[in-house]
């Protein structure tokens, strides 16, 4: 199932290269996340989620020029893991950038 929120983007990061003869390659995209209201405090987190390739980054870079925070429509699938369920970001379009 998808759906999409609003929300603001607080920083991305592509991960391109080996380790330990194992090849890695990825997008990490820090998401600003409210605590849950009945948890003891209050505001909210940067929530990290993996957006596929280090590519993702790139292209989002080279046709928006975005390099810092800004709020963002995401598109988020919800899937079965095991017994549980994860959210899984699927695309980021940017609602305004900051100036």
């Amino acid at each position: 199932m998808q759906f999409k929120s609003l929300s603001r983007v607080t920083a991305m990061k592509p991960s391109k290269g080996e380790f330990e003869g194992r090849p890695y390659d990825s997008t990490k995209v820090y998401v600003e996340t409210d605590m849950a209201s009945d948890a003891e405090g209050f505001g909210s987190v940067t929530v990290s989620y993996n957006w596929g390739l280090s590519d993702n980054y790139h292209d989002f870079v080279r046709s928006t020029g975005i390099k810092k925070p800004f709020d963002a429509e995401i598109t988020w699938e919800n899937i079965v893991a095991g017994q549980g369920s994860k959210l899984v970001l699927i695309d980021i379009k940017p609602v305004t950038a900051n100036k």
